[in-house]
């Protein structure tokens, strides 16, 4: 069940309108406030659920947390995977294509939800920025030890994320 939230501010006469699942009786920020605390207290609760939709000029839109906003422009910047080679006839891939553009999903994947750039992946690792460019291409066959660094690095803000997050 869901109610409009009215009130006077100067964004409600400009056509703004929010809704949340408490009664209309105080303003938005306050009913948020209080549908988050009351989630607090419930099983199953995920900080990250959007509580509160926006109706501007007649578009609806989410609130969302900031974490829950970078994680899914996170999984949008993944999305640009490099592609894995397709499959002849017989059902066979090219193992050295393949080997590669696997490589580069795992790796930009996982430097990607660490929320490291690039230059900071090389850095950590301890190899040149070219060489995480065009590993992360998927193009170029990297060395195993290269490889090695940057899993390691990759390993390191891993860890250091989860026990930020704990």
């Amino acid at each position: 069940m869901s109610h409009r939230v009215a009130g006077r501010s100067p964004a409600n006469d400009s056509g703004v309108s929010a809704r949340t699942s408490q009664a209309p009786r105080i303003g938005p920020y306050v009913q948020m406030r209080t549908k988050l605390a009351a989630d607090l207290d419930a099983s199953g609760w995920n900080p990250l659920a959007p509580s509160v939709y926006l109706t501007l000029d007649g578009r609806e839109y989410v609130v969302i947390a900031r974490a829950e906003y970078e994680r899914l422009a996170a999984l949008a910047r993944v999305a640009e995977l490099p592609p894995l080679p397709r499959s002849d006839r017989a059902g066979n891939v090219p193992a050295a294509e393949y080997a590669r553009a696997s490589i580069a999903r795992e790796i930009l994947r996982r430097r990607t939800a660490a929320q490291l750039t690039q230059g900071a992946l090389a850095e950590l690792a301890g190899v040149r920025l070219e060489t995480v460019c065009r590993i992360e291409r998927g193009r170029n066959t990297a060395s195993t030890a290269s490889i090695a660094k940057l899993d390691r690095a990759l390993s390191k803000a891993e860890q250091k994320a989860a026990r930020k997050n704990t």
